[in-house]
């Protein structure tokens, strides 16, 4: 009889331990969900959604960020903005899905057009912007009225 007490307190601390070990373990995937959810989040705020590239929110921040720096270390900066002409006429006349299109293949090309610590950004629309860090020569405003069209 005695044994039989022995037995099942040793199932019931088993069982206790179990229930523990369970919430413990849902506890840490909740903790996880709630990382991803808040790396989510963040991905949404400072994101564009169609392009992924850093939307004007991150880039305010990147280039207060490249300002100080720049300051600091009397060094300079690049900024680039880009607007594609007749873009409306590419949603007019081929629609809203070739429009995202281009603007994905756009942003691609313009990814690998710069360094890895460069910052590009979609603003709006058909509007990108450029962020080049550490410019070794300044040659001031630059309008490129002969520039070849960009084909995809």
């Amino acid at each position: 009889m005695k044994a039989d007490c022995i037995g099942c307190a040793l199932v019931e601390q088993l069982r206790k331990r179990e229930a523990e070990l369970f919430r413990q373990s849902r506890l840490v995937e909740e903790l996880a969900l709630a990382r991803q959810t808040e790396r989510d989040l963040t991905q949404l705020a400072c994101h564009d959604g169609l392009t992924g590239l850093p939307n004007r929110l991150l880039l305010n921040d990147r280039l207060d960020q490249a300002m100080a720096r720049t300051k600091r270390n009397d060094g300079r900066i690049g900024l680039l903005l880009l607007d594609l002409d007749n873009f409306k006429r590419v949603n007019d006349t081929l629609g809203h899905a070739a429009g995202d299109r281009l603007l994905q293949a756009v942003a691609g090309r313009l990814v690998r057009c710069v360094r890895a610590e460069d910052t590009i950004a979609r603003l709006a629309g058909d509007e990108f912007c450029l962020l080049l860090n550490t410019i070794v020569h300044a040659v001031g405003q630059v309008t490129l009225p002969d520039v070849q069209p960009l084909f995809i």
